[in-house]
This record gives C-alpha cells, sequence and structure tokens, in this order.
C-alpha cells in the first residue's frame, strides 16, 4: 500500500509539474525551426532527472535516484559521436536501514542519421560508492547499450534501448530494456520521461529536464 501510495504522488506531483512547465512555455515559446527536434542526440544539453524505482529483487522496496547529465556532440570526433558527463545519487531505505549510492560516468554515444530514425550504441565507464549502516564498497562499473532514437513528431521523439551494466565488485550484471520519451518546449528547453525494467523485474521510472545550448 505503501508503495502504490508513493507512485501515486510522485505521478500526480510529475503531472502537474509538467503541466504547469507546459503552460509556462506555452506563453514564453520561440518558434521552432526543422532542425530543433525532440531528440537528444546530437544535441549539447545540461539536465537534471528523478527517478522512482519499484525495486523487487530484494529489500529497499523503493529506490529514489537523483541525477545530473552534460552533453554535447564531440568536435574532435569526425561525426555523429556524443560525449556526456554523468552522475547519480540512489537512495532507499529498508527495516530503518538507510543505503545510498553514488556513481559517475564518462558516456560516448555513436549514432547514424537515417532519415527521421538514428540507431546508436553508447559505452560508459565510471565509478560506483555504495554505503550502507554495515558494509562501504566501491569500484568501477561500465555500460554497454544500443537503440534507436525516432522522431515521431515535430516535438516528439522516442527512443527505445537495450543496456548490459556490470559493477564487478558489487557482483552486479544487469540487463535493462526501456524506452525515453522527449518533448522539446521551445528551442531552450526539453523534457523526458523514462520507463526502464531490469532483468530482475525492477522497474524505474524517470522524469527529466534539460537545457539546451
Amino acid at each position: 500500500m505503501k508503495i502504490k501510495t508513493s507512485l501515486k504522488l510522485a505521478l500526480a506531483g510529475a503531472l502537474l509539474a509538467g503541466g504547469a512547465t507546459t503552460a509556462m512555455f506555452a506563453q514564453s515559446a520561440t518558434p521552432l525551426s526543422p532542425a530543433d527536434n525532440g531528440g537528444l542526440l546530437g544535441q549539447e544539453y545540461t539536465g537534471v532527472e528523478f527517478g522512482y524505482t519499484h525495486h523487487v529483487e530484494s529489500a529497499p522496496a523503493v529506490l529514489h535516484r537523483y541525477g545530473f547529465v552534460s552533453s554535447r556532440p564531440l568536435v574532435e570526433a569526425k561525426e555523429n559521436v556524443d560525449a556526456a558527463f554523468r552522475y547519480n545519487y540512489t537512495r532507499g531505505s529498508a527495516f530503518g536501514s538507510l543505503v545510498t549510492q553514488h556513481d559517475v560516468a564518462v558516456a560516448f554515444t555513436g549514432y547514424l542519421p537515417l532519415g527521421t530514425a538514428k540507431p546508436f550504441v553508447e559505452g560508459d565507464a565510471g565509478w560506483a560508492w555504495q554505503r550502507g549502516d554495515v558494509a562501504h564498497q566501491s569500484g568501477f562499473m561500465y555500460l554497454i547499450g544500443a537503440g534507436v532514437e525516432l522522431a515521431v513528431a515535430p516535438r516528439v521523439a522516442v527512443a527505445p534501448f537495450v543496456n548490459y551494466t556490470e559493477a564487478p565488485r558489487f557482483h552486479d550484471h544487469i540487463w535493462n530494456f526501456g524506452a525515453r520519451t522527449s518533448y522539446r518546449f521551445d528551442r531552450t528547453w526539453s523534457g523526458t520521461f523514462t520507463v526502464d525494467v531490469d532483468d530482475q523485474h525492477n522497474v524505474e521510472y524517470a522524469v527529466g529536464v534539460q537545457r539546451r545550448f
């Protein structure tokens, strides 16, 4: 019951925030050109994200994630490569115990423009720190992923993806399957909604906002 209530509150808050943001941008939005698409690939932006995870693999049953990302096209590459810095802070509690994790990563994404579709591959490398009431550990982690970003409307893009993440010191080997929907409010601001399911049936719902440059 507590999980369902928290999820309803999180979704209601996201809807209210989205409605208020949309109304604000509707009053001040500048016209978009055909190049101002809804996708994130090939764009320079900085954003924040909030994730709510229904965690069924083990306690805690609910995880909250607060993320930051800064991405830009890699001008040093020949073409169609983005470089990004990512940071996440994740926390959850169970039976009076609090577990937290920080992780940072550098990511590179290569993509191929094919009209309204951009197939992509991604590689991340970073470090994670995890702390509980008893155990503390840290270690290297990496991600390999692939997907395709589809422009489904002038301001909207949908990007289904599959990722494999491994953190050897944590004994984590995780497959993730999901999709990210991005909507462009105007030339400067956009928002995202992502649903992500892993091979242990944990489900994350995430909302984000990006400042584009």
